[in-house]
């Protein structure tokens, strides 16, 4: 499997795994290992693919509907017409860059925050409209506005430091005369009237493999540059609010609340690396690589279990009730082998702790004896009728 490189290291391999959990409980489904090579849009075609199959394989009597919850990465007219054309449903949210994002914006942004559109319970404003998402649609698609205070100071917040760090670098570049390209212009462009001058060439290193040569572009230097102020302004008026579009009619709230639950996913991906150990992988082969991943998979499908069971203890004690603290009482029971007779027995009684946290799991203390009872040794003690 071809091996990509880590974004906090580039001297590290990496590889991609896709986890797909139902959000109802945070149970893993399935999963795949991808090259770390590939981006999140190559991704979802995948799986897309994956999603139908399993959606097509099923009996009539057990068929279900599946609703993809995708991060922004997953948002393009390919993967959106592969999910209609495979019958998945799904519930996305749009890239802030997305040309349609603006159109939605200033066409209804003046409507969102009204008294009707208000939710007391989560404090945000909502409105639901239906409209074409790219314009060679044959069909509308539910667009969500949103609107939240909390994420409107956050999102003002980095605007600011964002225009003023970018201020910070052109003065620096102005002062210091610094030749710089196009492109690196540009960028500041969006928030800058930027003046200046072409002068020399500058060598620019391509990055990553089968970047190809590199090469010469023109370079250019500040003569003035401003803060426009027209364009900080518009973006801040934008603060605040969010995009999301769904495949099937539900309100702003609805598609808010099934959108903040797909944590469900950072979850699972924390719980792996940081208590089951898949921040390293640990080996190099491809087959070793897939066993590994599937012991991974199992394990998040325990530890997903034991979490949702565990629930009602969490709200007594959630410092003591996380799932490691949890396992930790579990691997307490131990059981000794006896070496003269080579069976095994429970070393010690189980403490009232151990009962109450193996009690919403369903697990007894004659379930316990019962495994013991049954460990190969004990088992070839046993005589024979």
């Amino acid at each position: 499997m071809q091996k990509g490189h880590a974004k906090d290291d580039p001297d590290k391999d990496q590889v991609n795994t896709e986890y797909t959990i139902r959000q109802r409980d945070g149970m893993p489904v399935t999963f795949k290992n991808f090259p770390g090579s590939l981006n999140d849009m190559a991704e979802a075609s995948d799986v897309i693919t994956e999603l139908r199959n399993l959606q097509d394989g099923l009996d009539t009597e057990v068929k279900f509907h599946i609703i993809m919850i995708a991060d922004r990465g997953y948002v393009s007219e390919e993967n959106i017409t592969e999910m209609r054309n495979a019958g998945l449903g799904f519930i996305l949210m749009l890239r802030k860059n997305m040309e349609i994002v603006d159109e939605v914006l200033d066409a209804h942004v003046s409507e969102v925050k009204i008294t009707e559109n208000y939710d007391e319970e989560t404090g945000r404003f909502g409105l639901s409209f239906a409209q074409k998402l790219f314009e060679d649609d044959k069909q509308n698609t539910c667009f969500h506005i949103a609107w939240d205070g909390e994420l409107e100071r956050k999102h003002r917040d980095e605007l600011m430091k964002y225009v003023a760090a970018a201020e910070h670098r052109l003065q620096n570049a102005e002062k210091r005369h610094t030749r710089m390209t196009k492109q690196e212009l540009d960028n500041d462009r969006t928030y800058f009237d930027i003046h200046c001058h072409e002068e020399g060439t500058l060598i620019v290193k391509k990055r990553g493999r089968g970047a190809g040569e590199d090469k010469e572009v023109p370079s250019y230097v500040i003569d003035s540059f401003a803060r426009n102020r027209k364009a900080i302004d518009r973006a801040s008026s934008k603060c605040g609010y969010m995009v999301l579009v769904s495949s099937e009619p539900m309100s702003a709230k609805e598609a808010m609340l099934a959108m903040s639950r797909r944590d469900c996913v950072e979850k699972t991906f924390r719980a792996l690396k940081s208590s089951l150990g898949m921040d390293k992988m640990g080996v190099y082969s491809e087959p070793s690589l897939h066993t590994r991943s599937l012991i991974w998979f199992v394990a998040s499908i325990l530890h997903a279990l034991i979490f949702s069971k565990t629930e009602k203890l969490r709200v007594k004690d959630r410092k003591r009730s996380t799932v490691p603290a949890l396992v930790e009482q579990y691997e307490e029971i131990t059981a000794d082998r006896d070496l003269t007779t080579g069976t095994y027995q429970r070393r010690y009684k189980l403490t009232k702790m151990q009962r109450q946290d193996l009690a919403p799991c369903g697990v007894s203390l004659a379930m316990i004896d019962q495994a013991i009872s049954d460990l190969p040794g004990n088992a070839r003690s046993m005589p024979r009728v």
